[in-house]
Order: C-alpha cells, then sequence, then structure tokens
C-alpha cells in the first residue's frame, strides 16, 4: 500500500521536475544567447587569455597585415592603433582565415576559436565582418 502511494506520488512529481529542468535548459539556452551577442573582445584582452579553446570567441581590432598565400592576417588592438599607427604596434594576433583578405587597416570582427599550430597558437576564425568605425588615429 505504502509502494503504490509512493509510487503514484512519483509519478505526481515528474511533470513537475520536467517543468523546473526545462526552465533551467531554457535559462542556459538565453545564457548561451546573450553570451553570443555580447560585444566582441579587443585583441589586447583576447591576447592575455589566449589558449587553446574550442570555445567560439569574437574578437575585434586592425588588420595590421596580410598574408593571402598562407591564409593568415594579423590583427592589432584597435585602441592601439588609434594611439601608435599600424606599423608601431606591439602585440599581435594571428588569425588563419580561409576566406577573401580583408585590406590592411580594415576594422574587423573575427568570430572563431584558438588552436595549436607549427608557429604556436593561431586563432581559426569561421567569419569575419567589417566593422563600421571611424579609422582615425587619436594624436
Amino acid at each position: 500500500m505504502k509502494s503504490g502511494l509512493l509510487a503514484i506520488g512519483l509519478l505526481l512529481l515528474l511533470p513537475l521536475i520536467l517543468i523546473i529542468d526545462g526552465c533551467n535548459t531554457r535559462k542556459e539556452n538565453e545564457s548561451a544567447a546573450i553570451s553570443k551577442s555580447s560585444t566582441p573582445m579587443e585583441v589586447d584582452e583576447a591576447m592575455r587569455n589566449l589558449k587553446e579553446d574550442t570555445t567560439t570567441i569574437a574578437v575585434q581590432g586592425v588588420v595590421q597585415s596580410v598574408m593571402p598565400d598562407k591564409h593568415l592576417l594579423a590583427l592589432v588592438d584597435i585602441e592601439e592603433y588609434r594611439r601608435c599607427g599600424i606599423n608601431e604596434c606591439c602585440l599581435y594576433m594571428p588569425v588563419r582565415w580561409p576566406g577573401t583578405m580583408p585590406a590592411v587597416e580594415d576594422f574587423v570582427v573575427v568570430t572563431g576559436a584558438v588552436a595549436s599550430s607549427d608557429s604556436g597558437l593561431v586563432f581559426l576564425a569561421r567569419e569575419l565582418a567589417h566593422m563600421q568605425v571611424s579609422a582615425g588615429r587619436a594624436e
């Protein structure tokens, strides 16, 4: 008799458990959507935290150089570019991009993940979008 009541009680609780679990899943999905839509990282921030990771991130910067034959480009931080120009920037992020190369000094956002290469870590871009930003340098 008690086991029958226990079974009925569990069956009555099951829909409640599923509803609660569905709410948690919805919150996780909403959090993932928020993180994907958040502002891209700057190059300096990405370089400080650079490690091999399959997590998709977005990074914004200015194209310092391109090597179309190797499908590589170098991105520098926007603020550093504004302070010191394209050739004086010290820190750059290597990006492997299989598509059409942007021009030097284009402002772009790359989306992808970090991976190991023969020469160290490289950002593997799956998307590249041009930004509408003033290209002027701060004097």
